[in-house]
């Protein structure tokens, strides 16, 4: 693999009822894109690939597009899995993502620990540079 960027997704419309894996983008991450898409184009990108959240498809969709490249979908790059919980205050949620980071082997927050996402995204990642490569 030649260079590889990593971009999180952009602005999504953030539905207290809905699960933020099931969020998809606002109509300023929507026309953000292009930014994205512009800013982008300098490192000449083969491929653009995203997580399997719809809030990441959406961006590597509208970015691919722009850009005129192919768009992907990997499983394991999806964001830290916390489908057992529910909306949080902003104060809430950054205090949960602290202790989430600074106690990296604990269950603190959501269903999988930080080393777990990480070792998680770490595969993901060798599976797409093995695929990539070919």
């Amino acid at each position: 693999m030649k260079n590889l960027i990593l971009v999180k997704h952009s602005i999504p419309e953030m539905i207290s009822t809905v699960p933020a894996k099931e969020w998809r983008l606002s109509q300023l991450g929507q026309i953000r894109c292009a930014a994205l898409a512009e800013k982008l184009e300098p490192f000449s990108p083969d491929v653009i690939i995203s997580s399997t959240e719809p809030k990441a498809i959406e961006t590597a969709q509208l970015v691919a597009q722009k850009l005129d490249k192919p768009f992907r979908i990997a499983s394991g790059l999806q964001e830290h899995d916390r489908i057992n919980v529910g909306w949080l205050a902003k104060e809430q949620f950054e205090s949960k993502v602290k202790a989430f980071f600074d106690i990296p082997e604990s269950l603190v927050f959501g269903g999988e620990t930080a080393s777990q996402a990480l070792a998680r995204f770490s595969k993901a990642l060798s599976f797409i540079e093995a695929a990539v490569s070919r």
